[in-house]
């Protein structure tokens, strides 16, 4: 695992050291020659620390930041909530205050409540990862945090830092379980030319490749005005992706794998928005096709010089069936 080093320093003591700036001057009633209260000795001289004072420091306050204790407490918890037993827990603590130099691992399992700790240890900052086969790992879970997060326990925390979590109160991971997968065929990362002047193109997604028209389940089509660049360099264009004799419906959900049995759309239209240009798309759609099967769709444009549609699809071979859950273990072999 790889841990970002940390290399704050505080901001006072970073400014001195960059500039050159010596503490405050002492006192008047500090100096030598002048009493605190009249009739009384002087004072000893106060002594101004020096640049390589200030300089070490604030070295010394940075390395101690590689020191501080690190406790924490977690669980792990199913999308409904349920406590899930012997997940394997990650750990990565930022100690090591060498630049060109690696933390230190740990790891632990979850016990029969999902929960799980770690004491004893050190450093600016804590990663921690949970997974377990079977489940699925995600930056979030419906709202609620995900298999991976880190903690802060060194140094000014942001705002959308989390705190780091006590005994009572520990830190939540959720982690989704997999469904019943079907055997799918899968096309990844597949590039097909589409023309600048509307001309339509249509791909297999058993395949992922261009076919000739009326055999094709997906059809792409797309015009662009590239030569009227305006000073940003933008230009108008828009593409129409539509299923012959069939319909799709976008996909919302990353954990969407069932598609819908109605509320297909013929074609959908994709074009850049006025406040945001880009010369690039990307959408993802549950398909159903003329003769009764069922995919799910990501489709990327790209439409700088010559264009490309990149397609990602999961294709059920058996007719009817709208689950669309991969599992690499069940791939499926194109007809």
């Amino acid at each position: 695992m790889c841990v970002g080093i940390y290399l704050w320093v505080r901001p006072d003591a970073k400014r001195g050291a960059a500039e050159g700036q010596d503490a405050p001057p002492p006192r008047q009633a500090d100096t030598v020659g002048e009493s605190s209260t009249p009739g009384t000795s002087p004072l000893p001289a106060a002594t101004t620390p020096t640049k390589r004072e200030h300089s070490d420091a604030a070295v010394a306050r940075y390395l101690g930041e590689f020191m501080t204790p690190i406790s924490f407490w977690g669980k792990v918890v199913d999308e409904r909530g349920n406590p899930v037993a012997t997940a394997e827990v990650k750990f990565g603590a930022n100690d090591n205050p060498n630049p060109m130099g690696k933390g230190s691992d740990h790891r632990t399992t979850t016990d029969a409540n999902g929960s799980f700790s770690i004491t004893g240890i050190r450093g600016v900052t804590l990663y921690v990862e949970v997974s377990k086969e079977g489940y699925y790992r995600a930056r979030e879970v419906e709202g609620k945090r995900g298999s991976f997060d880190s903690f802060r326990y060194a140094g000014p925390r942001a705002t959308d830092e989390p705190a780091p979590p006590s005994s009572e109160s520990p830190a939540i991971f959720v982690l989704r379980k997999k469904g019943d997968a079907a055997e799918l065929i899968r096309v990844t990362e597949r590039p097909v030319k589409v023309p600048k002047n509307g001309a339509p193109v249509e791909i297999a997604l058993e395949s992922g490749q261009a076919v000739p028209a009326g055999q094709g389940d997906l059809r792409i089509e797309c015009w662009t005005e590239d030569q009227k660049k305006d000073a940003q360099g933008n230009y108008p264009w828009r593409c129409r992706v539509s299923v012959p004799g069939g319909g799709l419906v976008k996909r919302e959900g990353e954990y969407d794998f069932e598609a819908p049995a109605d509320g297909y759309q013929p074609h959908d239209d994709i074009a850049p928005p006025e406040e945001r240009w880009s010369a690039k798309a990307e959408r993802q759609y549950f398909v159903k096709m003329a003769d009764g099967h069922f995919a799910r769709v990501n489709v990327r444009m790209r439409t700088g010089g010559e264009h490309f549609a990149v397609i990602e699809s999961y294709f059920n071979p058996k007719p009817g069936s709208r689950n669309l859950e991969y599992d690499p273990r069940k791939q499926a072999a194109a007809r």
